[in-house]
């Protein structure tokens, strides 16, 4: 899917800066990683990012 919005087109980019599967897979790919190893790194990237800092 358009990894941005979740509809049902997995390599449709419909603006500028949307995500597609094939997208993931290419990141993947630079990293001797598949395309479900690279979508958790990303997840994991975006707790991490999204968790307040402690101080």
């Amino acid at each position: 899917m358009c990894a941005s919005c979740g509809c049902d087109a997995p390599n449709e980019r419909h603006q500028k800066g949307d995500i597609t599967l094939d997208d993931i897979r290419a990141a993947g790919e630079n990293h001797g990683l598949n395309m479900e190893q690279a979508a958790e790194n990303i997840r994991k990237a975006v707790i991490r990012e999204e968790q307040p800092t402690q101080a």
